[in-house]
């Protein structure tokens, strides 16, 4: 097309004016066009914008043929065929393939001969510096794509541990969210056995588990949901000739007792050893949640409750009663404070205390004050430190 549009410029150029009869420029131009449209598609794309301003330049006669070409920068020469780039394309990515190839070969070769020491290959536990092997990332993906949550995160939670004392209404789904969430070793401390009155509410365990030990349940339900964290039993109970030395075995301790004095002697326990306590409630349709000793100035339960109340004034589930679905809230927030602390993320609930009225739903938040001073357990001088529970528990 490019040539025959030549040879209309140089028809009607003045050196040929003479020479041949003069071809029109409305001539030239039907000519170069029919030749342009002979082309196939691609090729009309590519030039048909230069081509325009060229044909109107003809049309209207008011310049030459050189200027046109100058002003349109048109070269007239024979067009390559789209199969024919293309085949200079493959062409050109076999000759970078086979280089390519001569390269590694020559790599090969010079890690293979003698002298040489070859660097073990790559697997995915050495190459990273989190611990986390490659079916953990998959299987905990869901969490670990949380941007406030990450490898980093999962990683501290996955060297995490935490002591559940109690495996009954609080215990259970603490327990189970806290394996599933994939802390790496968690203690289960309980001496009962499960009734079948336990079960509406102590899920993790079930009608098959009634008579065994509730530690025993407990781990077998956990081992069944993930198997790769490390279950511990403790079936003599919280006792004070126990607690310190218990609680100093794991970073958090999660309260899911049901009594007053043994309360008491977790916190105690904890601020001796220095650990974070969660610790949660539940009795009829209502329930609570706060997390003491945590932080610089964050109270303890002795700092709330200095003196320990009478037993007699001491509801418990066994005769107050409970709604089920109450102590499982409450112990699935528990887990999440624990997965909070573990993994340094969040706001944990320390020095506030939330109070739920399941009947209602109803959730109030209330402020508590800091660490006391005087404190018996925390305090600058915690000289009675034992002295209220010992022999009670």
């Amino acid at each position: 097309a490019f040539v025959g549009l030549n040879a209309a410029f140089a028809r009607n150029s003045p050196a040929a004016a003479g020479a041949q009869d003069v071809c029109t420029p409305r001539r030239a131009t039907e000519r170069a066009i029919l030749d342009v449209w002979r082309m196939n598609h691609s090729d009309i794309v590519r030039v048909r914008v230069r081509i325009r301003g060229a044909c109107l330049s003809i049309l209207r006669g008011k310049r030459s043929s050189a200027r046109i070409l100058k002003t349109h920068q048109i070269e007239f020469r024979p067009t390559m065929s789209v199969d024919a780039e293309l085949q200079q394309e493959i062409d050109a990515l076999k000759e970078r393939l086979a280089e390519l190839e001569r390269r590694a070969a020559a790599k090969d070769s010079a890690s293979s001969s003698p002298g040489h020491s070859a660097s073990p290959p790559a697997t995915w536990d050495n190459t990273v510096a989190h611990g986390l092997s490659k079916d953990t990332i998959e299987r905990f993906s869901r969490q670990i794509i949380l941007p406030s949550f990450g490898v980093a995160c999962h990683s501290k939670l996955h060297n995490g541990s935490v002591l559940v004392v109690g495996a009954g209404g609080l215990g259970s789904p603490a327990l189970l969210y806290l394996a599933a969430a994939g802390v790496g070793r968690i203690g289960i401390v309980d001496r009962d056995a499960v009734e079948l009155s336990n079960i509406h509410r102590q899920v993790i365990h079930s009608e098959a588990s009634v008579g065994t030990h509730k530690t025993a349940s407990a781990k077998a339900a956990l081992l069944a949901l993930n198997s790769a964290t490390e279950i511990e039993e403790h079936r003599d109970g919280f006792t004070p000739a126990n607690a310190v030395e218990l609680v100093k075995r794991y970073d958090v301790v999660l309260d899911a007792s049901d009594n007053a004095p043994t309360r008491y002697l977790i916190s105690d326990a904890c601020c001796v050893a220095g650990r974070p306590l969660v610790s949660g409630a539940a009795i009829g349709t209502d329930g609570q949640l706060t997390v003491y000793h945590h932080g610089d100035d964050g109270p303890c339960y002795r700092c709330l409750y200095p003196t320990p109340p009478p037993a007699a004034s001491c509801a418990r589930c066994a005769d107050a009663g409970v709604l089920g679905p109450v102590p499982g809230i409450i112990g699935t927030m528990q887990a999440l404070e624990v997965i909070k602390i573990l993994s340094g993320i969040g706001d944990v609930f320390s020095k506030k205390m939330l109070v739920m009225d399941a009947l209602y739903c109803r959730y109030m938040v209330v402020k508590l004050r800091g660490r006391t001073e005087g404190c018996a357990a925390c305090g600058a001088d915690p000289d009675s430190l034992w002295v209220s529970v010992k022999g009670v528990v």
